[in-house]
């Protein structure tokens, strides 16, 4: 359906600015988080995308973090997909009470293939992100933002391979691997989203079920557990995977390249 955050696609935009949209959303977020607040105090939200969801990474998101020209930036949100979100997140700063927690989860935290990116997103959020804040609301920005990280079992086992736009290289650069290498890849970035988070790390999976063992790919579970005590201990993971993704990404794209799509098909 229509996208909500979209100026575009709004039904009053030849009657209404961006900047007029923008202070109308800016005012839902406030109504917003005031009736959780009055409903459930000391709340706390698990949101899967706020500002994290502009910085430059998977094909899903919108690109815009780090900022370099503040004016230029604010401008370029009136046609963006989630231009008008920034706003809906500004409202929630004017009412957000002491003892509710906001939790940008980051969900393009699926992604992530080094431990840079982990650590690197906390310092945009923090700083970067401030430009598409309205300045007044800086202090409530630094004192209330809180980052999450999100963990996708299915995207690092491969199974969504050929998910559009992502080219295949990068879907399927878990086939490539072998299924030590693709628990060794799930454990790194289970450790360093706990390790890099204000407090909340999340699974999300889809056909798998943790408890009867059901579709889950072989070493994840240890995996998962290994990462998890590894944290608690502040013991460093151990190992890097950057050759281990180097090397399926190559040989994704190699085959991609002689047979296409096709070349994945039987693989899964």
């Amino acid at each position: 359906g229509k996208n909500p955050w979209r100026y575009k696609e709004q039904e009053n935009t030849q009657g209404y600015t961006f900047e007029q949209y923008w202070h109308q959303v800016r005012k839902r977020g406030g109504q917003f988080i005031h009736i959780l607040q009055e409903e459930f105090p000391g709340i706390t939200i698990l949101s899967l995308r706020e500002l994290s969801d502009w910085q430059k990474g998977s094909p899903f998101s919108a690109g815009l973090l780090p900022v370099t020209d503040r004016k230029k930036t604010i401008v370029e949100l009136a046609g963006a997909w989630w231009g008008l979100h920034p706003a809906f997140y500004a409202g929630i700063l004017d009412s957000i009470s002491p003892g509710t927690e906001l939790i940008d989860a980051n969900e393009e935290a699926y992604y992530y293939t080094t431990s840079e990116e982990f650590y690197k997103i906390g310092h945009i959020l923090r700083d970067d992100a401030k430009a598409l804040v309205p300045p007044e609301l800086w202090n409530r920005h630094s004192c209330f933002n809180r980052l999450g990280h999100a963990i996708s079992a299915d995207y690092i086992a491969g199974n969504w391979l050929g998910i559009s736009p992502f080219p295949y290289r990068l879907s399927a650069q878990g086939l490539m691997m072998t299924p030590g290498d693709r628990a060794k890849w799930f454990e790194h970035n289970a450790y360093y989203a706990m390790r890099t988070s204000d407090g909340y790390a999340w699974l999300y999976t889809e056909d798998m079920n943790w408890w009867t063992g059901e579709n889950v790919p072989e070493g994840f579970r240890e995996a998962l557990l290994r990462a998890k005590d590894k944290v608690q201990a502040n013991r460093p993971l151990g190992f890097g995977i950057s050759e281990i993704i180097q090397a399926a990404q190559e040989k994704a794209e190699e085959i991609y390249k002689k047979k296409g799509a096709d070349g994945f098909r039987n693989m899964k």
